[in-house]
């Protein structure tokens, strides 16, 4: 008698929450943070900005941020008050999906025993990578990559690469059952990766090589047509929160009278990730020739897995090679992936499903094993356009998105700020309860430690003339500190233009300035390691106003 596969997955679950246990008791982390690497307080912060009822800036991806924001709503504008229900969220939910998506895919390539060794290859990898790497190179690897790679940040990609191995699963049965609804499923997640981070566009290679090869082109009509309401909401997201759309140079100028103008764009404006430094490639490739044990097997995995799906099913086959290839050919060549700071392998993690795969399906190159698979592959009901499962999803995926950013009124304040000391995108809020006394020539500042800020925290402490200072970079409107951009039609983009003179883990620090009348704010930090040294601001509190007469 089989096990029923849910009983099987159910104990990788749990062998996959008792690894992930493991290596959090092994690594460095500052109570609920692990090493982030910055990006994770503009996904924050505009989840932030639309728990509060208005689209800020979008520079990043609407996905995880609409997922962010009901927790937002709940813990206020402190990073680190939410950031308990963010890993949850990651670890109790997406994880587990991640690891039944895994074992979706690998049941569609071999069948169910194949599955349950790409669902433990999904749980065991990370960690037997270790071995491989250099002593050097263990903090990029484990304390940095892999809480990222597991859900133990802020940032988007972890979700990403689930939303990703979804569609993948998803396209698959397409393949096998040639049914719309299962197309339209496909298609929704495959959306829903794109808004979480654009650049999971290049996904649509291993999908677009299947269909031309199985010929599937309703099947293909039906995928493309589902991932047009993200491609539609990520353009509402983009031009309101912007002002215009990126990609294209188009911006949409808004009339006195409520009317709208569009501005002709001069020509394409590809991502900036889009430089194809083949050099920088081969750099990349070198230095994990200098890491890992063995760069011949990171190369020859892939290929050879190519050839032993090719042999069950040539659309397949291509399907994991064209996903696997679009991100190493662009991201690798990116400028912005790098091997030595590990963010080579954070930026290719949507492809780390096809190269799991790939590396699992070596068996298959056996003589008679790839035949017998083909005889056995069990057959599955198609989901019809009509069934529950796609009339949910579509609204859930594909409507409601779209209506709520449309919807939502765009941001006009300054309760959201860039501060460029650190690159963050950070909330003016939180309850610091600032105080400014005056003695003789100096300040006696005081406040509290914000309400929720979990773990070890320090803070920085800002001071600027109160008003008058001469613009920055096209800044106009500086009073207390901030300055924001002029009107481009999208939401208001302001600066901190304040010198940070101290770094303290104290709740009171002493300035003596010179004889002016100054703006005082205090920022809070933190980071993985609890060094005051360094660390991302993640909060900024309101002003208070000193004087030192002439």
């Amino acid at each position: 008698m089989s096990i029923r596969p849910v009983y099987v997955l159910a104990v990788l679950v749990v062998v996959q929450w008792l690894a992930l246990a493991v290596l959090v008791a092994s690594i460095r982390h500052n109570g609920w943070l692990f090493y982030q690497g910055g990006d994770e307080t503009f996904y924050y912060t505009a989840g932030w900005g639309i728990a509060g009822g208005h689209l800020p800036q979008t520079s990043i991806g609407y996905g995880w941020t609409l997922l962010l924001a009901p927790i937002a709503l709940l813990a206020g504008p402190s990073y680190l008050a939410a950031l308990p229900a963010v890993v949850l969220l990651q670890v109790l939910v997406l994880l587990p999906l991640g690891l039944v998506f895994a074992y979706g895919i690998g049941e569609r390539v071999a069948g169910r025993w194949f599955g349950y060794t790409v669902a433990v290859g999904w749980i065991v990898a990370p960690y037997l990578a270790i071995p491989g790497f250099v002593h050097r190179f263990h903090e990029q690897w484990v304390d940095q990559f892999l809480p990222q790679a597991l859900g133990l940040t802020g940032l988007s990609d972890f979700f990403a690469m689930v939303a990703t191995a979804g569609a993948a699963w998803l396209f698959l049965r397409m393949l096998d059952t040639r049914g719309d609804g299962d197309a339209v499923l496909a298609g929704l997640l495959t959306g829903l990766s794109i808004g979480i981070k654009p650049p999971d566009v290049l996904f649509v290679a291993g999908p677009l090589l299947a269909i031309l090869v199985a010929r599937r082109w309703r099947n293909g009509a039906v995928y493309a047509a589902a991932i047009l309401p993200a491609a539609l909401t990520l353009a509402v997201w983009k031009e309101r929160g912007l002002g215009h759309l990126p990609i294209l140079g188009v911006t949409i100028v808004q009339g006195a009278a409520g009317g709208a103008s569009v501005v002709p764009p001069l020509g394409l404006s590809l991502p900036k990730s889009l430089n194809f430094d083949w050099g920088h490639l081969g750099d990349n490739m070198a230095q994990i020739r200098e890491f890992f044990w063995s760069m011949r097997l990171v190369e020859i995995l892939p290929f050879a897995g190519v050839v032993a799906v090719a042999r069950v099913s040539l659309a397949k086959a291509l399907f994991f090679a064209g996903w696997l290839a679009a991100f190493v050919l662009v991201k690798g060549t990116s400028d912005r992936a790098n091997v030595q700071d590990g963010t080579f392998f954070r930026l290719l993690m949507p492809a780390w499903p096809a190269y799991l795969v790939l590396a699992a399906a070596l068996p298959l190159l056996v003589p008679g094993v790839a035949q017998a698979i083909r005889d056995r592959l069990p057959s599955l009901r198609p989901i019809t356009l009509r069934s529950r499962s796609v009339l949910a999803s579509g609204a859930l995926l594909g409507a409601v998105p779209l209506l709520v950013l449309a919807a939502l009124p765009i941001l006009h304040g300054r309760t959201i700020v860039s501060e460029f000391t650190n690159n963050v995108i950070v909330p003016i809020g939180g309850d610091f309860d600032l105080r400014a006394t005056r003695s003789g020539g100096a300040v006696k500042l005081a406040w509290r430690r914000p309400a929720g800020a979990r773990g070890a925290v320090f803070y920085r402490v800002y001071r600027s003339p109160i008003s008058g200072q001469a613009p920055i970079g096209g800044v106009t409107g500086f009073v207390d500190g901030i300055g924001c951009l002029p009107d481009t039609g999208g939401a208001t983009a302001c600066r901190l233009l304040m010198d940070p003179i101290a770094a303290t883990t104290a709740t009171t620090f002493v300035d003596r300035p010179p004889k002016q009348g100054w703006s005082y704010r205090v920022g809070l930090m933190a980071n993985w390691v609890d060094d005051p040294t360094r660390g991302d601001v993640l909060l900024i509190g309101a002003p208070v106003r000193a004087s030192i007469p002439g």
